[in-house]
């Protein structure tokens, strides 16, 4: 059985600083919210669920993948610009153990299709990271 995990903390960081949005000690990495006249972010609870509602076509990339090569497997972080319209207009894999430039660029083109809700907060990055484990 293939399966794609997410992993249940991501780093947030909004542009122009901000303030600790999760308490250290509960293990979570350090998070900043914006400072951009509010305190106001995305959530990591919205970012989570917009990429558990777009597993299935992660999963189907990666099963393509796993096509090519049955060992395919590892962890990554992708990195993706979030507006305050909800668009995602910039992801990157910030760091890799895949080495499947195919499978990385697909994984790149669903981060661009999400969509999050149009709020009044100010842009966001958030890096995500992702196990892909081919057992």
């Amino acid at each position: 059985m293939r399966r794609v995990v997410f992993a249940c903390a991501a780093l947030v960081v909004a542009l122009g600083g901000g303030v600790p949005a999760f308490g250290q000690d509960a293990g979570v990495p350090p998070q900043r919210a914006a400072a951009e006249g509010t305190r106001q972010s995305r959530s990591l609870e919205e970012v989570r669920q917009v990429l558990e509602r777009h597993k299935g076509a992660i999963y189907a990339t990666y099963n393509q993948a796993l096509k090519r090569d049955p060992t395919l497997g590892g962890k990554l972080v992708v990195e993706f610009r979030i507006e305050p319209n909800g668009q995602v207009t910039q992801a990157s894999i910030r760091s890799t153990e895949i080495v499947d430039a195919d499978f990385l660029a697909a994984l790149k083109s669903i981060l661009l299709g999400l969509r999050f809700s149009d709020q009044p907060v100010p842009v966001l990055i958030t890096s995500y990271p992702i196990d892909f484990l081919p057992h």
